[in-house]
């Protein structure tokens, strides 16, 4: 598989409403991030936050891909709408078959299911990817660091969100054991995804993903911090 070198002069186009905000819209989702916590550990509202999780998710999702989508290119819109069928076509495929990520269910805290796969999953996805590539693209030029940079995020990524998701019940695993198989697929399929992207020669609104990444895989983090400490 090849990994197309950067290009560093993609012009954006259109008027950046995003980038003109972005200053207000990454303290607005910080803000949302900060409600969740306090939800999910204030006394006796974390079946709350758990019934809102796929309406928090699913909300910062959409507005993530809107920032994307401002200006309705063709090439991006395509992309987004292609990872969004393709992790979720992943997602089915491996929770019927074990082929993918191993063998596990979803639980109902992620909301409503498409062939057995919460939406929000392909939503969720979608949101990570776009995150990962934007960062791999703007900190490095060389293909294959990029890729490299795509894997080891995603991983990252997943290990610090699995125990925590068991103990939310966003899914769970045959025998309570999360199989090496998983966090290869999980740094295999956004690597996949980043191909493709190198190849469209897409530009992202880099800024506020690289933001958003961060800000999402630490508020999983704390969370995971504070259940484990709880026991």
């Amino acid at each position: 598989m090849e990994f197309p070198d950067r290009l560093d002069s993609l012009p954006a186009r259109g008027h950046d409403f995003f980038s003109k905000r972005r200053p207000a819209h990454l303290r607005g989702i910080a803000i949302c991030y900060i409600v969740g916590l306090a939800l999910h550990v204030l006394p006796g509202s974390l079946d709350a936050a758990k019934a809102l999780t796929p309406f928090f998710l699913g909300g910062m999702g959409l507005f993530v891909v809107a920032s994307e989508l401002y200006v309705l290119r063709k090439k991006i819109v395509l992309w987004i709408a292609g990872l969004f069928v393709f992790t979720l076509g992943v997602e089915i495929v491996g929770l019927h078959t074990g082929a993918v990520f191993g063998e596990y269910v979803y639980g109902r805290t992620l909301g409503p299911k498409i062939g057995g796969v919460p939406a929000v999953i392909g939503l969720n996805w979608v949101v990570i990817i776009l995150c990962l590539t934007a960062l791999a693209d703007r900190f490095f030029k060389s293909g294959l660091l990029s890729a490299a940079a795509v894997f080891i995020l995603a991983v990252g990524y997943d290990l610090v969100l699995e125990p925590l998701a068991v103990r939310l019940d966003y899914w769970s695993w045959k025998d309570s054991v999360i199989p090496l198989q998983n966090y290869l697929a999980w740094g295999a399929v956004p690597v996949l995804c980043f191909a493709l992207f190198r190849r469209l020669m897409i530009k992202l609104n880099d800024h506020l993903l690289t933001h958003v990444f961060f800000i999402q895989t630490g508020y999983f983090l704390l969370l995971r911090i504070y259940f484990g400490l709880r026991g």
